[in-house]
């Protein structure tokens, strides 16, 4: 069973902030779910539907693409005892516009903060 708080370096968790490839891309009417891989494992990300269309992210979710980097915002969700992110926004991460190096920056500051 699956702890009910995710408790990192004896902290609470609940909103995260991650950087992952699209693996699979699921549209359902209520919602979409991501399945995000960060090079540590997969995790689901969901995104409930809404007709506010906040920051374009309905938008964003119909031109997203498998095999494309992102940085997601959510919080951490436990149903099922399984782990999943309910994401409040995401952003693609475009090699070509040099935002490798803000992804890079994330990794060597989550290195960072678990040795510090």
């Amino acid at each position: 069973s699956i702890p009910q708080f995710l408790m990192i370096d004896g902290k609470l968790v609940n909103q995260v902030m991650i950087f992952g490839t699209v693996i699979s891309i699921d549209q359902q009417t209520t919602y979409t779910l991501l399945t995000v891989n960060d090079k540590t494992a997969s995790i689901k990300v969901k995104f409930w539907a809404s007709n506010e269309n906040e920051g374009g992210i309905n938008d964003k979710l119909n031109q997203l693409k498998t095999n494309t980097v992102i940085k997601v915002v959510g919080r951490i969700n436990l149903f099922h005892n399984q782990r999943s992110i309910n994401a409040f926004n995401f952003f693609v991460i475009d090699p070509e516009k040099n935002q490798m190096a803000e992804y890079m920056h994330f990794m060597i500051e989550a290195i960072y903060a678990h040795i510090a």
